[in-house]
């Protein structure tokens, strides 16, 4: 997929070189422009892991929060990269990237 196209998907991330200042002051908006920077830059590379990190953790069953919103593979993404340092299968993670990012994340702008 060509960048241009990834970077139409990100709510966050438009190619810049640095994080722009409006995005610093969003809730979370400067980690959401940093996930969305190694979607495109790092797409190719780990699509397909993170596509079955979703699957394997049953994150998958709740697609329809996002259906319609964004990918599979942008949540994907924002999955593995906002609980890269916690137990990903957990009950708990799982329903605090659910209930909570992925709540901000598409409450905070519109695509």
């Amino acid at each position: 997929m060509k960048k241009e196209d990834l970077i139409k998907q990100c709510r966050y991330y438009k190619g810049e070189e640095e994080c722009p200042d409006s995005i610093k002051s969003v809730k979370l908006g400067m980690l959401f422009w940093i996930a969305e920077d190694f979607f495109v830059r790092c797409y190719d590379q780990y699509k397909d892991e993170n596509l079955q990190l979703l699957e394997d953790t049953g994150v998958t069953k709740f697609r329809s929060v996002w259906e319609g919103k964004a990918s599979d593979v942008l949540i994907a993404f924002l999955f593995s990269y906002f609980t890269k340092s916690e137990d990903c299968g957990s009950e708990y993670v799982i329903k605090g990237f659910i209930n909570n990012t992925l709540r901000i994340y598409f409450g905070s702008t519109s695509m």
